[in-house]
């Protein structure tokens, strides 16, 4: 029958958990490891709030976190809004002022056209409800007026998350 992306990984995952996924320079994801992260991006969407048919924005070059945000957010159910690489700040505010995405991911060299765009005077987010980079940024300030968080704190809060909702 039918699977989603997210059963199709976790069948992968159980028939080949020690196969290589992504490989890169000083890098090795098996698709175990892939899986696992998956579930824990799962686990923090849906501790947050998150629930199926939730959009969220993913705006990142070809990384193995790409994949992970990927199958976790079909593993929760939620929708994910991919976005074009090459947008300029005003075309990725106009974008997320009309997908009614929740959160957005992307990768440290996209954050200043991001902050550009989340600045932008004449396209409103309201959706918008935080950015998470999977990259350390420093130019991030409170004056941005959403949060911004790194992905592997965000993960962090999320298992704790739902750790003390499963308690």
């Amino acid at each position: 029958g039918a699977r989603t992306i997210g059963e199709l990984l976790l069948l992968r995952a159980a028939a080949t958990p020690a196969g290589v996924f992504w490989e890169e320079a000083e890098r090795r994801v098996t698709w175990r490891h892939l899986a696992d992260q998956a579930r824990c991006v799962a686990r923090a969407l849906r501790s947050r709030g998150f629930a199926p048919g939730s959009l969220i924005a993913l705006w990142s070059g070809n990384r193995v976190e790409y994949a992970v945000l990927h199958f976790g957010a079909a593993l929760a159910g939620c929708v994910l809004v991919h976005l074009n690489a090459r947008y300029t700040a005003p075309e990725l505010a106009a974008l997320l002022s009309h997908s009614d995405a929740a959160l957005l991911f992307c990768d440290g060299p996209r954050w200043p056209t991001v902050r550009q765009a989340l600045l932008q005077p004449k396209a409103p987010h309201p959706a918008l409800t935080g950015v998470v980079c999977f990259d350390a940024v420093t130019e991030a300030s409170a004056q941005d007026g959403l949060p911004l968080l790194p992905f592997a704190e965000w993960l962090t809060q999320g298992a704790v998350a739902a750790a003390q909702g499963d308690s």
